[in-house]
């Protein structure tokens, strides 16, 4: 039997759905794609998580894709539980959230992110990444001037190597990365122009 992928159109849950079942891997590639609009919040799980993209155990490639103008209760561009995409050249803008507006990553997700930009996004929470016994890893990326923050870390031990986290602001959580149980490793990486509020948070 074929493998299934599920694409939703209309502004309803996901724009693009992988599901456990199909266990997609790098083979399956997204390119010069513009995913938008999509509208996540009925539900549990994972009907309210990524609004643009749900990955739950697959892992594709998205390349030279733009994922804006989504919206979800948890996870406004793309949510990975058990998925390690790899995402090259990748513009992550304009998305919101309740928690989460940029990239959600639980269960040992470890996405590759190479020359991505995640900017302008918006959430009460974690505004660009939220790691969670997770471990990404970002080259040449750009966090910028997201409201809720920049990188949220939870038992997690991403790698940044020459990227920039700058103008990231939040009142709940983070401004530049936040840590807790978690050590990231940054090679080249320019951190600055992040705050956040006192309340017990860590600004770095």
């Amino acid at each position: 039997m074929g493998k299934k992928i599920f694409i939703y159109i209309d502004n309803s849950i996901h724009v693009i759905y992988h599901s456990e079942g199909p266990g997609l891997n790098g083979e399956a590639l997204l390119d010069g794609v513009t995913i938008k609009d999509g509208y996540a919040s009925v539900g549990g799980e994972p009907e309210n998580y990524g609004g643009g993209i749900g990955n739950i155990g697959s892992s594709p490639k998205f390349s030279n894709a733009i994922i804006t103008g989504n919206w979800a209760c948890i996870e406004g561009a793309m949510y990975n539980d058990c998925s390690s995409p790899t995402m090259y050249k990748v513009n992550i803008r304009t998305n919101s959230a309740i928690i989460c507006a940029g990239i959600y990553n639980i269960n040992h997700s470890s996405p590759l992110m190479i020359n991505v930009n995640i900017s302008d996004n918006s959430a009460e929470g974690g505004g660009a990444i939220v790691n969670v016994n997770s471990s990404p890893q970002l080259v040449n990326a750009t966090i910028s001037n997201n409201h809720g923050g920049g990188i949220d870390n939870t038992g997690s031990n991403p790698v940044l190597i020459n990227s920039i986290i700058t103008g990231n602001s939040a009142s709940l959580s983070e401004g530049g990365i936040y840590n807790l149980n978690s050590s990231p490793a940054l090679t080249i990486v320019t951190i600055s122009g992040n705050s956040a509020s006192s309340r017990g948070r860590r600004v770095i």
